[in-house]
């Protein structure tokens, strides 16, 4: 009877700690899905069992690895739109929760885009298309267009996609022939474009003309018909050459034309411009702000027949070069170069040089400091240093730190600088030097925060999610949430408790086995020079089945040990 009752309790017993396994193993199964191939952005209906009745508890995977949520669900049956990314294969359904499980994989097929049209025609390259069709992703990176190439086909950048339309740049190396949409491994039927290389100028035979001289434009990708390329001068008048090949044009020109660029257009693709300057027609300074500065000061100069191509227009500060940093026809931004002193600004544009307008060039005003922050920091962080008479170009502002280091600006303006704190600096004043003239020291300190060090930490072999360690080193925050322990693993704890040499802090869960580091007002320490070692929990059912298996030992145990008994009785 005893025996009976102990193996009624282990029946029971088995069934209580397998229960929840019988529950997960009620997996989810898909008998079909409909319709069983479509485009991207299909909506299909899968039909099967155990299914949630939560939407957001059922994930549908499809072939490629892509995935979707269901956008209406029951026990038997759910919707999904195919998404992007998908392509021909096994589809499953995964469904979360205690009473999960994850579905045999039924075959869906993606069918091939179509294209019905192609806008425009005939581009060139770096131009832009517009593809029409059917079945094309909303994931722009998703949908591959091929273009015909020398070698074969090359791929387009696909800038912008909807379902039914595609935005496509023509990339480098495309020719005339077909264009294809491949989306989900499903190529469409190809639709035949022509490429026309984008022209470029390499050379003119003369930098500058008067109005009704003939001039030779060398370059690549014109039109051998000369009524098919059209030359524009710098204010915007046009002509047709009078002779032409794919690497040469006549032209003669035309009344109206002024100092600046000539471009080149075939179809509609424009060469870039090349600067060319017209006899009496010299591009002109109505205005330069400021009209005085120091070396570095950012300039803005206003005019007429500026050539749009910054390095086309040349500088001169007083016989100083310079070359603008940017440029359109009418405006030039430079920077006053060092060298530069008091006199007459030229622009010369081709060989045509513009009359001089006057600049001062002042001496180096002594920059000041108002203010830095933060004024905290750990070595590597950046401040940001507020203040006067600061030069707008960067390398020319150097920061000096306590401890006889430097860094050179990153970013700056006349009145804020922006630096990264170099190794070495030590707590104490800043100072600016700009073109040689140096601010005074800084009235308040900045403060350079220690990296903090680990020397030893206790247990060295703890729990996930409960176990506490304590670690032992220098230059904590002794404000416990300013510290943060890194673990192996790529998880992070903040200190509970801390002083300035010890933390404490609990292991987090997903941490495992390895060294750890600890990062205190931004400065992390080095690595550990031993291993934590990470136990994790034990699940539920993992207790059950030890629970189960060891009672079962203890019971053929005692069963033995009462045969023997029983043999020696």
């Amino acid at each position: 009877m005893r025996k009976q009752s102990r193996v009624s309790l282990l029946f029971y017993l088995l069934l209580f700690f397998l229960a929840p396994l019988s529950a997960e193993a009620a997996a989810p199964t898909i008998s079909s899905i409909s319709p069983s191939s479509g485009p991207i952005g299909t909506t299909i209906t899968i039909t099967g069992t155990n299914f949630s009745t939560t939407t957001t508890n059922n994930t549908v995977t499809f072939g490629g690895g892509a995935t979707a949520t269901p956008t209406t669900a029951s026990s038997t049956q759910l919707t999904v739109v195919v998404p992007s990314g998908t392509v021909s294969g096994g589809v499953t359904v995964t469904v979360s929760g205690s009473s999960g499980g994850t579905s045999s994989a039924v075959n869906f097929s993606i069918s091939a885009p179509t294209i019905t049209s192609i806008t425009p025609s005939t581009v060139a390259v770096g131009s832009s298309i517009t593809v029409t069709g059917t079945g094309y992703s909303t994931t722009p990176s998703s949908n591959t267009v091929a273009f015909t190439s020398g070698t074969g086909t090359t791929n387009g950048t696909v800038t912008a996609s909807t379902a039914t339309q595609l935005t496509v740049t023509v990339p480098s190396g495309a020719v005339t022939g077909p264009v294809t949409v491949t989306v989900g491994g499903q190529t469409s039927s190809g639709v035949a474009i022509g490429i026309t290389g984008s022209p470029t100028i390499s050379s003119i035979s003369a930098s500058s003309a008067a109005v009704g001289a003939s001039i030779t434009i060398t370059g690549t990708n014109f039109d051998a018909t000369a009524s098919n390329n059209s030359v524009t001068f710098g204010s915007g008048t046009s002509a047709t050459p009078s002779s032409a090949s794919t690497t040469s044009l006549t032209v003669t020109v035309p009344a109206g034309a002024k100092t600046g660029d000539v471009t080149v257009t075939v179809g509609s693709a424009t060469s870039a411009g090349s600067a060319f300057g017209i006899t009496g027609d010299a591009p002109t300074i109505t205005s330069i702000t400021p009209s005085s500065g120091s070396v570095g000061t950012s300039l803005t100069i206003v005019g007429t027949g500026f050539s749009s191509t910054a390095s086309s227009n040349s500088l001169s500060f007083n016989g100083t070069a310079a070359t603008p940093s940017a440029s359109t026809s009418t405006q030039l931004t430079a920077v006053v170069p060092s060298g530069a002193t008091t006199g007459n600004v030229v622009v010369t544009v081709g060989t045509i040089a513009s009359a001089g307008t006057a600049f001062t060039v002042s001496a180096q005003a002594t920059p000041t400091i108002t203010s830095f922050s933060p004024t905290s920091v750990a070595v590597g962080s950046d401040i940001t240093i507020t203040g006067t008479n600061f030069s707008a170009t960067a390398s020319q502002n150097t920061v000096g730190f306590t401890g006889g280091v430097t860094a050179t600006a990153s970013s700056s303006t006349s009145t804020s600088i922006t630096v990264t704190v170099p190794s070495g600096a030590t707590t104490g004043t800043i100072t600016v030097t700009t073109n040689g003239k140096a601010s005074s020291a800084s009235g308040s300190s900045l403060t350079i925060l220690p990296t903090p060090t680990i020397s030893s930490f206790t247990p060295t072999t703890g729990t996930a999610g409960s176990s506490t360690i304590t670690i032992t080193g220098t230059n904590f925050d002794t404000t416990a949430s300013n510290n943060q322990v890194n673990f192996t693993g790529g998880v992070s704890a903040t200190a509970a408790t801390a002083t300035s040499t010890q933390l404490t802090v609990v292991i987090p869960s997903g941490a495992t086995t390895g060294t750890i580091t600890v990062t205190t007002n931004g400065a992390t320490s080095s690595a550990s020079s031993s291993s934590l070692t990470v136990n994790t929990i034990p699940t539920l059912s993992e207790w059950g089945m030890i629970l189960l298996f060891s009672l079962l030992f203890m019971s053929a145990y005692r069963n033995r040990r009462r045969k023997e008994q029983s043999i020696t009785l």
